[in-house]
């Protein structure tokens, strides 16, 4: 009788790409910065969206990003989107590659992030 767990390989550590001495960001200062930044450059860009439909502007906005090290983002992107404006979530997008989170000495980082928006 042979045992399935011994037929089990483990990877190397190239092939399991570990490197203890560099770890991933961390998330709280990511959400910090984010909303941070929401605060001041997003918020008047909601505020804008309203005047012209505030119906279109409201609702979840889901995105994805990727932390480099440098600090800088790539891959961003919606996931999902209950706005029924393209142009204000196109702006979201386009404010948002400017966050700029610092060198460190990390490794690229993924980043699914959450804003709601609501009529005020």
């Amino acid at each position: 009788m042979s045992s399935s767990i011994s037929e089990i390989q483990i990877p190397s550590s190239a092939e399991y790409n570990y490197d203890p001495s560099k770890s991933r960001r961390d998330g709280q200062t990511i959400r910090r910065e984010v909303e941070r930044f929401r605060g001041g450059a997003i918020y008047p860009l909601h505020v804008k969206a309203l005047r012209k439909d505030a119906e279109a502007a409201s609702g979840r906005f889901i995105f994805s990003f990727t932390v480099l090290p440098s600090g800088k983002i790539t891959n961003l992107k919606i996931d999902s989107s209950e706005l029924a404006d393209k142009e204000f979530e196109q702006a979201i997008l386009e404010k948002m590659k400017q966050i700029d989170f610092g060198e460190e000495d990390k490794v690229a980082t993924d980043f699914v992030y959450t804003f709601y928006f609501v009529p005020s």
